[in-house]
């Protein structure tokens, strides 16, 4: 993991260590880049792709891809709600 500081950034993540992604890259080894204001604004985000290029994700994600959108009636909600406070006691 090669962490930037803002000072040190560029426009381009390949600019900042060429050195450093050439070794990896011949070593076949993934080198991922995280930049200080990503980690400042948005850490739980970059935990978050940390965790899924580390296949450390549950397995109990469902991916989108995955689902599908349905219309739920009235009852069925009123059903759901019902099933559900009653299972919390």
């Amino acid at each position: 993991m090669d962490y930037t500081g803002i000072a040190n950034s560029g426009t381009d993540s390949t600019a900042l260590s060429p050195e450093q992604d050439q070794g990896c890259l011949a070593h076949n080894i993934r080198l991922i880049h995280i930049f200080e204001n990503e980690w400042r604004d948005k850490p739980e985000l970059v935990k978050s792709i940390i965790r899924t290029i580390l296949k450390l994700q549950g397995e109990n994600t469902i991916y989108a891809r995955k689902c599908e959108v349905r219309e739920v009636s009235i009852r069925a909600k009123i059903i759901s709600k019902w099933k559900s406070s009653t299972t919390k006691r």
